[in-house]
């Protein structure tokens, strides 16, 4: 079984070409497929003046652009963070393999610190991981 958590319409062709290839070459001895967008979720506890401040909606989650994210990680430097794997094709892929299914997942992720934990976390719960470096 195949598992898309992504809007393939948004993928390079040529990326999931490659994403497809490689994964037709394996021997068919996956339960689940999923290929998704590799999120990392960060969880940082914070007044709520910082989340005015920062035009952030508190108990949820928001996506930002590479340069707002790096502006609120420099104020966030020195607090006690939670760093999780994330996407709801990942998360789908980690809850299968916690109970035991064999699971495969394809996704991409930058070739920094919170890229390499992903990739550490999800093949740490039994997941075999295709990554991409952006």
């Amino acid at each position: 079984m195949i598992l898309f958590g992504i809007n393939v319409v948004s993928l390079e062709n040529q990326y999931l070409f490659l994403l497809l290839t490689h994964f037709f070459k394996l021997p068919m001895k996956y339960d689940l497929l999923g290929i998704g967008n590799a999120l990392v979720d960060i969880e940082v506890c914070v007044d709520d003046k910082f989340i005015k401040q920062n035009s952030l909606t508190k108990g949820g989650m928001t996506l930002l652009s590479a340069e707002k994210q790096n502006k609120i990680l420099k104020k966030l430097h020195g607090l006690s963070t939670k760093i999780s794997s994330g996407g709801s094709a990942a998360n789908t892929i980690h809850g299968l393999s916690v109970l035991g299914g064999k699971t495969y997942y394809i996704g991409r992720v930058a070739n920094d610190v919170y890229g390499k934990h992903y990739v550490e976390d999800m093949r740490s719960c039994g997941v075999s991981f295709f990554r991409s470096w952006k």
